[in-house]
């Protein structure tokens, strides 16, 4: 237990590297899949054991330990090392609020998705199917094609979390059954290869991220995110440290950054804006019986409006879609990448949708197909993924302009959309009309989404994956 002892980042660093990584990180993987194997996570085990402290410990100890002699790992390293990690405290003198939390919220938030949802949403967002916009093969990336690579990562995700207990060997007596019943052997075979590096290369990795350095914190970049499985060699095997950073490989998130590599990085930036944009277009048209319309020139010279109005009988909404995304200086808590990211997306969405409200209130003849009455004018701006603290008015996330207005993911609006069209309009509604709840993240202002049935179309992504079939919802 701790002592109430307060310690630096630098010297939970050294604890770490006291240990050999072929010796501690196995025994991280397997103390992570007893504990949560993948099981969603409770309240207890979050507060003792969890999966992002499994991951910094990991990094800490690859990165910056040696496999040479050292201390022995025994059945309390792990529980006193996460002790440590609680005492840590490198807070700066008066730091402000988004330096604070926001690094915490993207660190810890992440592990509380649920994996298959974002494994569907990158197979429908980065997938074939938009018109107008060229299809991306990724098989040169992973030697298969996004679906069946989801369908392999999730086999993977279950080894590792499950009968693997933080390690996979493919040679394993129950392959043959794993090949038949959920994915060819050959499949895994290539999407392990791609999930894993050696130490060595891990280290490259952390390099080439200018991470390995000893002023770096607890909230930089962790290479393991990227690949998380470590080839030990033969003696000891392929490990995963921590289990649930397997999906999030091939999650939207860390594909963003995979892409301009093989797609041309202008390019790809630019579809994925819009993609998204219409994949925003394909999630409000679920919205039973309400208007929806794309965006439409708003003067002479062809400038645009917000991207989506969305006609609701309590409300006018119009939604603004940006890819956005905090660097990993931003999420490590950088208060001016922080400030240039809400600039770069935040301020411009909000000015947009300020712009094209004026010309709603005015009736202006390039929105006459939205109904001339009294309802309330709000925005919606849907972020690629989570900016946690975007609506709570801090000065590095900006602040609302003459349009109520708030953000959300599209994790977010999968689950909005799902809720009736009345009952959605009408806690949208008194969700804009409080103050106070607009400062707050969307999911807790707006309350619970529809529960049960998964959303069709992340169904329907699950369904191209073969075993992951979802008809029913389950």
């Amino acid at each position: 237990m701790s002592d109430g002892r307060t310690i630096s980042y630098s010297e939970f660093r050294r604890a770490c590297s006291a240990y050999r990584p072929s010796e501690l990180l196995p025994v991280l993987g397997q103390y992570s899949a007893r504990t949560h194997g993948t099981a969603q996570l409770d309240s207890e085990r979050l507060k003792t054991l969890p999966p992002w402290g499994f991951a910094t410990i990991a990094r800490e100890c690859l990165l910056w330990g040696k496999d040479t002699p050292g201390r022995h790992v025994h059945e309390n390293t792990v529980p006193g090392l996460f002790n440590l990690l609680r005492d840590v405290d490198d807070t700066a003198d008066e730091p402000t609020l988004a330096e604070l939390i926001t690094p915490m919220f993207h660190d810890q938030f992440r592990f509380q998705a649920d994996p298959f949802t974002d494994m569907a949403r990158a197979i429908v967002i980065l997938g074939p199917g938009w018109d107008g916009l060229p299809d991306w093969d990724w098989t040169p990336v992973f030697g298969l094609s996004l679906p069946d690579m989801v369908r392999a990562t999730s086999v993977l995700l279950g080894i590792a979390s499950g009968v693997g207990l933080g390690k996979v060997d493919l040679s394993g007596h129950w392959v043959p059954l794993v090949s038949t019943e959920l994915a060819p052997l050959e499949d895994l075979t290539k999407a392990l290869a791609y999930l894993t590096l050696t130490p060595e290369e891990h280290h490259a990795d952390a390099v080439k991220a200018g991470v390995l350095d000893d002023s770096v914190g607890q909230y930089a970049y962790n290479p393991i995110q990227a690949h998380p499985f470590i080839d030990f060699g033969p003696d000891i095997g392929v490990v995963s440290p921590e289990p649930r950073l397997v999906w999030q490989a091939i999650s939207l998130q860390n594909l963003y950054y995979v892409g301009p590599t093989y797609f041309g990085e202008k390019t790809f930036h630019q579809d994925l804006g819009k993609r998204i944009e219409a994949y925003v277009g394909r999630q409000l048209g679920l919205i039973e019986v309400a208007q929806i319309t794309g965006e439409v020139p708003l003067d002479a010279q062809n400038k645009m409006s917000i991207d989506w109005f969305l006609v609701l009988p309590d409300l006018i909404v119009l939604v603004e879609c940006k890819s956005a995304r905090l660097n990993a200086k931003a999420l490590a808590g950088d208060p001016y990448e922080i400030a240039r990211a809400t600039q770069t997306y935040l301020t411009k969405a909000r000015d947009q949708i300020d712009k094209t409200a004026e010309k709603v209130r005015d009736h202006d003849r390039r929105v006459s197909f939205l109904p001339e009455d009294d309802r309330p004018i709000v925005g919606l701006i849907v972020t690629a993924e989570p900016m946690h603290m975007a609506n709570s008015g801090t000065p590095e996330y900006g602040t609302q302009g003459d349009t109520p207005t708030m953000v959300l993911s599209l994790s977010d609006l999968e689950r909005l959309v799902r809720v009736p069209t009345a009952e959605l309009s009408a806690r949208l509604a008194a969700m804009f009309d409080d103050p106070e709840r607009r400062t707050w993240g969307f999911p807790q202002a707006f309350g619970l989404g529809a529960q049960g049935e998964r959303n069709p179309i992340i169904r329907e992504a699950l369904n191209r994956s073969r075993f992951l079939r979802d008809d029913n919802g389950d």
